[in-house]
């Protein structure tokens, strides 16, 4: 995925990005950080933020609801996550 060669450089805030594109798509990643589709573009904006900035901004700036919501229980299910691996 795009989001990992070069493109988002934090790895929390790419986590973030790889969670909520799983859901919604990587257009939607971008339009969240750049009011358009091209990836490439939002880079500099994600890179440009806190991994929790980063994880606002995908929460109150995502399209949809679904995803949002989904962002957030994966989130809150992480630490289960990595107990198990």
């Amino acid at each position: 995925m795009i989001i990992y060669r070069g493109g988002v450089t934090e790895p929390k805030s790419r986590l973030y990005c790889t969670i909520a594109a799983y859901n919604s798509g990587l257009g939607n990643i971008a339009r969240a950080f750049t009011g358009n589709s091209i990836l490439k573009k939002s880079f500099d904006a994600i890179n440009a933020k806190s991994a929790d900035a980063v994880f606002k901004t995908l929460v109150d700036q995502l399209p949809f609801e679904e995803s949002k919501i989904y962002l957030n229980k994966v989130n809150e299910r992480l630490p289960y996550y990595q107990k198990v691996n």
